[in-house]
């Protein structure tokens, strides 16, 4: 189940059709695990602020997580009519819960799927995987291998999205696009600066430069990682 990315949901542009070449589970499972998949119940918390330079919108939220209650606390958010902090579980959440946990819920599903998306190339339910082999980077000049993940047309926010992953050969993620609800046209954004988050892989800067520029990154990044707390180190 999932729904992301609404922040990204007024910049579309243009779009183009993948061409499934073999089925994708082994690759997922393959970028998954190079992004930590294996060590992620060792994580007892994950504090981060997710920011936002958008066309005519600036977005910052700052969240704390812990992973195994599912407890959620939004601890700011610039620009919105919401009282922080506000503490919800995020397990909980469902079609009858109030619209300010659900409005807050979105917000904390695409703020989270930004840092840590390779591990829902697994946990999600309801998707259709493909390794689509060698294909052209959708930014710049050459080519990456290519995993795409397209979400089913019923549950979450968002039914029908789909993500195209740009890949080198270490299974490090160079780029995506994001086509929401599979109709809308695609945007694509790099992902950069890799860093090392204990027994975590995860990017803290992704840019959209052109017509519709972009820019999305984290600040204030840490984990509690068997009783210790720390900070994300450079990987690049």
């Amino acid at each position: 189940m999932r729904y992301l990315p609404l922040i990204l949901a007024n910049l579309c542009l243009a779009c183009g059709a993948a061409t499934v070449i073999a089925p994708g589970d082994d690759l997922a499972r393959q970028v998954a695990e190079h992004h930590g998949l294996g060590q992620w119940e060792t994580v007892e918390s994950l504090r981060w602020t997710f920011n936002a330079e958008l066309p005519g919108v600036s977005v910052r939220r700052a969240w704390e997580w812990e992973p195994a209650s599912e407890q959620v606390t939004l601890h700011e958010a610039s620009g919105d009519d919401v009282e922080t902090p506000f503490t919800f579980n995020h397990r909980s959440v469902g079609p009858d819960s109030p619209a300010a946990v659900r409005t807050v819920d979105e917000w904390f599903i695409n703020d989270s799927y930004w840092l840590i998306f390779p591990f829902h190339l697994v946990w999600d339910e309801n998707t259709t995987l493909s390794d689509d082999g060698m294909q052209p980077l959708p930014i710049g000049d050459g080519e990456a291998r290519r995993l795409t993940i397209t979400y089913g047309d019923v549950g979450g926010y968002t039914p029908g999205d789909t993500y195209r992953l740009s890949l080198d050969d270490q299974s490090n993620i160079l780029q995506w696009t994001y086509n929401r609800g599979g109709i809308t046209p695609p945007l694509s954004f790099t992902w950069n600066e890799r860093s090392q988050l204990g027994p975590l892989v995860i990017y803290l800067d992704h840019r959209r430069d052109g017509l519709l520029s972009a820019h999305v990154w984290f600040s204030d990044v840490s984990a509690v990682v068997e009783g210790e707390r720390i900070e994300p180190e450079p990987l690049d």
